[in-house]
């Protein structure tokens, strides 16, 4: 059977694009996997020195953080498996036949990898697939989603180079950003040489270095955020926000502006935001999945949008006016 691999543009493309299950506020929504599970590929090149398959448990080890990060994310709601291939996928070529730097080749890349073990795996039981370099074949260091069809099922999947070990800790971080990408989420990046623009570290499909969660729109969009969850405005009103990461209460207020949704929640620096750069109760626009930071107010503060003005005293009030 014929296997087609479509690359992923990283800035503006789905990949592994969930079915949209409902719509809450007039955002469409996914219902979120209880188990998301993957298959974990390690591949090895004619130029690198043979490595034992304990050695590919390690680089699996070394991503294994991922599994609670998105526990945490999702409330407890979606359980990642990572399931490793018994050994080392040994590619014919040196490394340097690979130009994965420029993101040119992962198409032909991940054929030739995932076509040499698709006859002892049945893919249709997972959710997407990760490929693992070896991680001292230093010229690989590209971290590329892509997304694949294998035995009549779509799956989303990346490939981590050497920067599995080069990062350090920061490895899980950039391995939990792609992984984000098979739940149908973009990048929301673009990094102008000194910061983040657009949503800056508040989502870790921006600033993946920083290690933060996702956005509420992102967990409303993969089912993770329930209706409950959420508070849709149309007028006047005051809401208490709680956490973003709470297990419990009022996560989420979001207007609807016709042409664009304007989301309110609230980020403070604990639990697995510790590294966001900039706390306090988040205002951001979504206009046709571009998402736009509109400011983040503390106590006292207001702000407005359009005929939006919003204040944050013990409680977020929303007003509508000229």
């Amino acid at each position: 059977m014929k296997k087609l691999i479509v690359v992923v543009s990283l800035l503006l493309s789905f990949v592994g694009s969930p079915a949209w299950a409902d719509s809450i506020c007039g955002v469409e929504t996914s219902k979120a996997p209880k188990v998301a599970k993957y298959k974990v590929l390690y591949v090895n090149f004619a130029d690198q020195p043979s490595l034992p398959n304990s050695y590919g448990q390690g680089l699996v080890e070394a991503i294994d953080p991922i599994i609670d990060y998105y526990q945490t994310v999702s409330y407890n709601k979606t359980k990642i498996v990572l399931d490793p291939y018994k050994e080392w996928v040994n590619l014919p070529n040196v490394t340097s036949a690979y130009n994965l730097r420029g993101r040119v080749d992962v198409t032909s890349f991940a054929n030739d990898v995932i076509s040499r073990v698709d006859g002892n795996i049945d893919f249709s039981k997972y959710k997407g697939v990760i490929i693992l370099s070896n991680p001292m074949a230093t010229e690989l260091n590209a971290n590329v989603a892509f997304n694949v069809n294998f035995d009549g099922k779509a799956l989303g999947g990346f490939f981590m180079g050497s920067d599995l070990f080069s990062k350090g800790l920061y490895s899980y971080f950039i391995a939990a950003h792609e992984m984000g990408h098979s739940f149908g989420l973009i990048d929301l990046y673009a990094n102008n040489g000194t910061s983040f623009e657009y949503i800056e570290d508040y989502t870790i499909m921006s600033n993946a270095m920083r290690g933060t969660g996702f956005l509420g729109y992102e967990r409303l969009k993969t089912g993770w955020i329930a209706k409950k969850d959420t508070k849709c405005i149309s007028d006047n009103t005051s809401i208490k926000l709680s956490a973003i990461d709470a297990k419990n209460g009022l996560k989420l207020g979001v207007v609807n502006l016709g042409s664009e949704y304007l989301f309110i929640e609230y980020r403070p620096r604990k639990g697995i935001d510790f590294q966001i750069s900039n706390p306090g109760i988040l205002i951001y626009s979504v206009n046709n999945g571009h998402v736009q930071k509109i400011g983040v107010l503390q106590k006292n503060n207001s702000l407005s949008y359009k005929n939006v003005h919003i204040k944050y005293d013990k409680k977020v009030s929303i007003k509508f006016g000229g």
